[in-house]
């Protein structure tokens, strides 16, 4: 009968391997490490998720090559032909008739093809390095939204320089870049709305100061997308290039 007492099971449970302070951690970090996991297959999604709504490639240096066209052109412009508009109906080829008022369209749109033709190269050269396509639904889509507003301002921008309102040509020019933009940022980083809003406020203060709005132009174009670009190299390409 007394050896009855000393085989009793202990009921307390003190000697249970969960109740050991390694069993205790365990249980406490198995949540956390779940939690962890979850975080990580999420952030997984929404990046492929991007990556198949948006086009994430744009080059930060062709962003830069940009503003280094902008202010070459400026230069020309300014300097060279002595453009600098006072008020919207400038009479600038009244002045000089000699002047081929071709040439400042031709310069303008030979800027712009530099430029654009920079931001293809250099965006199909980072598409291709994450081995990603560049020609896809996403892309047609940016392209839509971004040339649409382009466009639609290029042509008001030749209609008013035909009437001779010559002097609104660079606030215009600003502010439908800055629009289109903003509608591109929808397929591609949003960091270039913010860009695009930069270009619009510029675009609106050099019609408040209209004889310095060739200088706007070159603030805007010029060293705006100098840092723009630099920003979006230092963030989004040194690691890889």
């Amino acid at each position: 009968m007394t050896n009855k007492s000393h085989s009793a099971p202990n009921s307390s449970g003190k000697d249970s391997v969960s109740d050991t302070p390694l069993g205790k951690k365990s249980d406490l970090e198995s949540p956390k490490k779940h939690k962890e996991e979850s975080l990580a297959q999420l952030e997984m999604i929404k990046r492929m998720m991007e990556r198949s709504t948006r086009f994430l490639h744009l080059s930060g240096l062709a962003g830069m090559l940009a503003g280094i066209f902008a202010l070459i052109s400026s230069y020309i412009v300014i300097v060279q032909f002595g453009f600098q508009p006072d008020t919207a109906d400038y009479p600038y080829f009244l002045n000089d008739p000699a002047v081929n008022e071709w040439g400042i369209i031709l310069l303008a749109l030979v800027t712009v093809l530099l430029a654009m033709s920079g931001a293809v190269y250099l965006s199909t050269r980072r598409a291709k390095r994450h081995g990603e396509k560049l020609w896809t639904a996403t892309t047609r889509n940016l392209l839509r939204y971004f040339l649409i507003p382009l466009f639609t301002g290029g042509l008001l921008i030749l209609l008013l320089w035909e009437q001779g309102y010559i002097g609104l040509a660079a606030p215009l020019s600003l502010f439908f870049y800055g629009l289109a933009l903003i509608h591109a940022s929808h397929f591609s980083l949003s960091d270039i709305r913010y860009l695009g809003y930069i270009q619009l406020s510029v675009g609106l203060a050099s019609v408040l100061v209209m004889d310095l709005s060739m200088y706007f132009w070159a603030f805007g174009f010029g060293l705006v997308h100098l840092c723009y670009g630099g920003y979006i190299y230092l963030r989004y390409e040194k690691e890889i290039l």
